[in-house]
């Protein structure tokens, strides 16, 4: 059993159909090729990590007291209350469909292009809270996007990490200092020479900068992300 269930079960006794909620949710959201391997725990996952950001938030301005933890872990998931889910359920739908277009202007054009599906929700909670980035904060966020990528940061540790930048990078584009994922960012660029996973995030994100940048498919003499789309 998901914990998805054990909150559907929490919340029909609140008379609420968290399943029928969703399914209208995924019917939205799947019209975006990018969120059509969306899955239920992802999506409560994403809300989750908004509520819990609101939490800390609002402790943050009526106390100096040690602050709630941000998060999407199990036990923070089963917190969640059916007002908090009902408050920030539209906001967190809101960020799923940003993270569509901008993922599609970085190369990412299919649910199967994105390499850590927890680290596409964490940008959906991100974008959820600070809601479109203008210019100088989407270069930020393109940045931490790809430095996760190539710094494979998300192949491990994904709850721990997902809070972790749930954190700091919404200070950093309020003004911030930058976020730990940037602090210890390294590439080896002798690590492409090596890369022959399909499935690995490095050869992901390189095909989605192919695709971003124009590189022509030397076949058909089609643009990548012609070739990939049709």
């Amino acid at each position: 059993m998901t914990f998805f269930d054990l909150m559907t079960a929490c919340f029909a006794a609140e008379d609420f159909s968290l399943r029928q909620h969703y399914a209208d949710v995924a019917k939205h959201l799947t019209k975006f090729t990018v969120l059509q391997n969306l899955r239920n725990t992802d999506w409560l996952s994403a809300v989750t990590l908004v509520a819990t950001y609101h939490r800390r938030q609002s402790a943050s301005s009526e106390s100096t007291a040690q602050l709630p933890s941000v998060g999407c872990r199990r036990q923070d998931i089963l917190t969640l209350t059916l007002e908090e889910y009902k408050t920030y359920a539209n906001m967190t739908m809101n960020g799923f469909e940003q993270s569509a277009k901008f993922l599609g202007s970085l190369g990412f054009l299919h649910s199967d292009d994105i390499p850590y599906p927890m680290q596409h929700t964490c940008l959906s909670a991100i974008l959820a809270v600070v809601g479109l980035p203008n210019d100088s904060t989407r270069s930020q966020l393109e940045r931490w996007w790809w430095s996760c990528l190539f710094g494979e940061v998300y192949a491990n540790w994904q709850n721990t990490i997902s809070a972790r930048d749930m954190i700091e990078v919404p200070r950093w584009l309020s003004g911030g200092l930058p976020p730990s994922t940037l602090d210890h960012f390294q590439f080896d660029a002798n690590r492409l020479q090596s890369v022959t996973r399909r499935q690995g995030a490095i050869y992901k994100s390189l095909n989605a900068l192919l695709r971003k940048h124009g590189a022509i498919d030397f076949l058909s003499g089609e643009t990548l992300r012609d070739v990939q789309s049709f």
